[in-house]
């Protein structure tokens, strides 16, 4: 080395500038976005001097287009967006701090979500010169949208699930008092001649007590927590059995179309319950349509949802789906109520017409069957509410027979009932007893238990609550099966446990009594159950 400086000969030639231009473009051609100046002149035209290639990547254009005119790139720039991106620059300029911002532009692929840094500065001339970077942004963005829109399924899930265990609790204890009143308002009616004005008040009570029993069906179901006894059906069966009574609801001035799938498969669900979410959904279809005059469609179709489509949605799974519609040509919905429809207590109705609950009782049904329900809707256009239930393969089962009046045979086996609600205790002894049963009492597990220690008395049958302080009843009933070998089990209860049902469909060889339940309902299950071969 020797030690000599060479001499500086100036600025880079012609051929060594485009050899440093060539290399710059090399390693922007790497980079996953636009490297660019802009420059803005003292009139409001701009332009792009240099932009690396990935413009055609990130754009759609060319460096040319922009060199001398920016109008091309900025034309692209979403109307919604634009004011935000106008300002930013604005402020950059006056400023000269360092501009950034995210913003959607719409090119003939579709719209992308892009990211944009820049440094400026001032030129002699006047103009504000940036130099920056442009990337796409779009996958984040998307990924940003689906977690968002998972975190809000979450944050609804579990407001969801708080009011369900406060509707859960709220109907076991309003279960059991109604099954009192119940059980006593018709033990009165029994002793009173007919007709008087005394039959006629005690008839307003019972038919009180049914809208509650019918209320705490209601709260059960938002809060998942109603016992189903599911069984193989056909959608299209189920529809077309409802129809005679749909038309009547909807009334004459209202079209009511069927498209049902003809291979349709079949879906395993408690028939009750499905019913429930049709004629809920073909209310709420009803009441959209004003004043009063349109057309409402009931389709059926199979589907099958993949892993993409269940990635986004919470508590969906992939799989074959049997689906069915509810569509109507009313006023429709904007996305933020939409959004909310679900929710329980949310209503668009003018108070007094409606309790916000129809629609999520609706959905708490159908996650309770393994399904989703989805709707789409845009204002003055109608709205389409779509159920997905799991499809199964398997043979449909036949129609249960339509119920006959309760009659309850009698007795003369002995029976000990195990309920922790005094009032029920005395209204089912007096109602078995009345029958001819032996009746013996406990109004929990341990006082039970001690009472059959005590005596070998036989007994044919225990009736017990499930949830009960100090001894739940299915122990109650392994114990009791220890001391009276053969003994028949029959729960009652008006709140589903884990204990007898797994998510709230009834295990198999389990004989239940839902409460709130009538004497005559009581004095006919008691017989069933002894009267099993």
């Amino acid at each position: 080395m020797s030690g000599k400086t060479e001499p500086f000969h100036g600025r880079p030639g012609e051929a060594e500038s485009r050899e440093l231009d060539s290399r710059l473009q090399k390693i922007a051609s790497q980079l996953p976005g636009v490297v660019y100046q802009y420059k803005l002149r003292p009139d409001g035209t701009s332009c792009l001097p240099y932009a690396s290639e990935r413009i055609r990547d990130v754009y759609g254009l060319t460096p040319d287009d922009v060199r001398e005119d920016a109008t091309p790139i900025l034309s692209l720039i979403h109307p919604d967006d634009l004011p935000a991106v106008a300002a930013s620059v604005q402020a950059s300029a006056e400023k000269l701090e360092p501009w950034e911002i995210e913003f959607r532009v719409r090119l003939e692929s579709g719209e992308k979500w892009l990211y944009g840094n820049a440094i400026p500065e001032r030129e002699p001339d006047g103009c504000t010169l940036w130099h920056g970077f442009i990337t796409d942004i779009t996958r984040r963005k998307e990924s940003e949208r689906q977690k968002a829109q998972l975190e809000e399924q979450l944050r609804l899930s579990q407001k969801v699930e708080s009011i369900g265990r406060l509707a859960g609790g709220v109907a076991h204890d309003f279960n059991n008092l109604l099954t009192s009143v119940m059980g006593f308002v018709e033990l009165a009616m029994s002793s009173i001649a007919r007709p008087s004005p005394e039959a006629e008040y005690l008839d307003g009570a019972l038919e009180s007590v049914r809208r509650g029993a019918a209320l705490t069906q209601h709260l059960l179901a938002f809060a998942r927590r109603r016992i189903v006894q599911p069984e193989v059906i056909s959608l299209n069966r189920v529809l077309q059995g409802l129809v005679p009574m749909i038309r009547r609801l909807v009334g004459e001035n209202v079209d009511l179309a069927l498209q049902l799938a003809p291979e349709l498969g079949l879906m395993k669900v408690d028939v009750g319950s499905i019913e429930q979410v049709i004629m809920n959904l073909v209310l709420n279809a009803r009441d959209a349509i004003s004043p009063r005059t349109g057309k409402i469609t009931l389709e059926t179709s199979n589907a099958h949802l993949d892993a993409e489509y269940c990635r986004t949605r919470a508590e969906t799974l992939p799989g074959d789906y049997v689906t069915f519609g509810v569509s109507d040509t009313g006023v429709g919905m904007a996305s933020q109520i939409q959004s909310r429809v679900f929710e329980p207590f949310f209503t668009t109705k003018p108070v007094g017409e409606g309790t916000g609950l129809g629609l999520s009782i609706c959905d708490g049904i159908v996650k309770q069957a393994g399904g989703i329900i989805s709707v789409y809707s845009e204002p003055g256009q109608g709205s389409t509410f779509r159920v997905y239930l799991p499809r199964v393969v398997a043979k449909e089962e036949s129609p249960r027979a339509p119920s006959r009046p309760l009659v309850p045979a009698r007795g003369t086996e002995t029976l000990l009932i195990v309920e922790d609600e005094e009032l029920i205790l005395r209204v089912a002894k007096n109602v078995l007893s009345g029958l001819g049963y032996r009746v013996l009492t406990a109004l929990d597990g341990p006082r039970a238990l001690e009472m059959l220690e005590q005596t070998q008395e036989p007994l044919h049958l225990l009736i017990t609550d499930v949830v009960m302080p100090r001894m739940a009843g299915p122990e109650l009933a392994r114990r009791v099966a220890v001391l009276r070998p053969g003994v028949r089990v029959l729960f009652s209860s008006g709140y589903t446990e884990n204990t007898i049902v797994d998510h709230g469909v009834l295990q198999k060889g389990i004989d239940f009594l839902q409460k709130p339940y009538s004497p005559a309902t009581l004095g006919v299950r008691v017989r069933e159950v002894l009267d099993k071969v």
